[in-house]
């Protein structure tokens, strides 16, 4: 039986290379602890979360609208325009279809988070 030796690997390696390999982890899990934070705290400000007992501006063809997503990377939040909305029964959006920058993907709209309104609307709102 032939065992295997352990050398270690090339170069000349000193405490400051081990201090820098930990600073990098912390700076790291700084940066997790940031985004994590980012999501739940500052995101769910952006998206109001009641009731619909009044009517109020919905998601509209048009608008910008950032995507949650739980499964994406730190600072990788996608950015869509929305190109179609789905109404149910009672005249409600409950999902829309998005145009990212190569695909069209439909979402629904608990997981979209309004960046823009569309220019037409802001432009309505204006005259009046």
């Amino acid at each position: 039986m032939k065992s295997k030796v352990v050398m270690p690997p090339p170069g000349d390696f000193q405490k400051e290379d081990v201090y820098l390999r930990k600073r990098w982890r912390r700076v790291q899990y700084m940066a997790n602890i940031f985004w994590t934070r980012w999501k739940r705290e500052y995101l769910q400000t952006l998206q109001a979360r009641t009731k619909w007992n009044q009517p109020k501006r919905s998601i509209e063809i048009g608008d910008i609208v950032l995507i949650k997503d739980e499964n994406t990377a730190r600072n990788d939040w996608p950015m869509a325009r929305v190109v179609n909305v789905s109404q149910d029964s009672k005249g409600l959006v409950r999902s829309a279809t998005l145009k990212l920058s190569f695909s069209t993907q439909e979402r629904p709209i608990d997981k979209l988070v309004l960046l823009m309104e569309n220019d037409e609307t802001l432009d309505a709102q204006n005259i009046k």
